[in-house]
């Protein structure tokens, strides 16, 4: 989720160079396309920021981890300790941001002794807006909008946030113009409160049983989901989650294969 943005602008990483959306119809074919827009028109999917489609800037992990005699970040390894980090912070009474920001600076080579205070500097870096600094986009994260775009399926965005995700993804580019965007801080009400998740199918015109949603944080994004009566796909890619009462997927693009069972 994007919770706790960071406070300094950015230059986007390699992940957000390329700003274009593009549909990958030439992928399967016009006529498959066309047949596979047509059998998934009737059916939404809602998807988390943070953790779905952008993680904190690299930039900014590595700053950190630098002053307090890490090694810097590399890349691959930041991914996956995002993961991780969702695995140790999340609760049923409230998300340990301070679990997940030690994650990504242990896999930046922090020193377990500095990993406190290391922590803490991170955590003024997260006072900002969303904007400026969650701007890592994840792997296959624009490509798995592609492939949803192009299933005819209605997409929908649903973070908890500061007010600042359209702006963010309009200028990182990641979703099709027009794409509905609820952010808590805009609305004023947060996952796992259903309402957003109702004011979101509300504007795409699909109902809940219609509907599944896409997120990291099982407490806010499975739990939240499953109050307002849609279908939770929790995004697991390197498979921290052991949970059996939930599905599970490891990208964007496996979701158009889940809209066919």
């Amino acid at each position: 989720p994007v919770d706790e943005p960071l406070e300094h602008a950015q230059a986007p990483g390699p992940e957000t160079d390329d700003r274009d959306f593009h549909r990958p119809e030439g992928r399967t074919g016009p006529a498959r396309a066309q047949a596979s827009a047509s059998r998934f028109s009737g059916l939404a999917v809602l998807v988390d920021v943070g953790g779905v489609l952008v993680m904190p800037s690299h930039a900014i992990v590595s700053g950190v981890s630098a002053a307090h005699r890490g090694r810097g970040a590399d890349g691959e390894a930041l991914y996956a300790a995002h993961y991780a980090g969702v695995a140790a912070g999340d609760a049923p009474d409230g998300f340990d941001w301070g679990a997940y920001r030690r994650c990504l600076l242990a896999s930046a080579g922090v020193p377990a002794d500095r990993l406190e205070r290391a922590g803490d500097a991170l955590a003024r870096e997260l006072a900002g807006p969303a904007e400026r600094v969650w701007t890592q986009v994840m792997p296959g994260a624009r490509e798995g909008v592609g492939a949803l775009a192009t299933s005819g399926a209605r997409l929908a965005v649903v973070s908890n946030s500061d007010g600042t995700v359209a702006a963010l993804l309009d200028a990182l580019c990641l979703v099709p113009e027009g794409t509905p965007v609820v952010d808590s801080g805009a609305v004023g009400v947060a996952k796992p409160d259903p309402e957003p998740f109702t004011i979101a199918l509300d504007r795409l015109g699909v109902p809940a049983a219609r509907a599944v949603h896409v997120g990291d944080v099982p407490s806010t994004d499975v739990a939240g989901a499953r109050a307002a009566g849609v279908r939770p796909l929790h995004l697991d890619p390197v498979g921290w989650c052991r949970a059996g009462d939930h599905e599970h997927v490891a990208s964007l693009a496996e979701v158009v294969g889940r809209l066919a069972t």
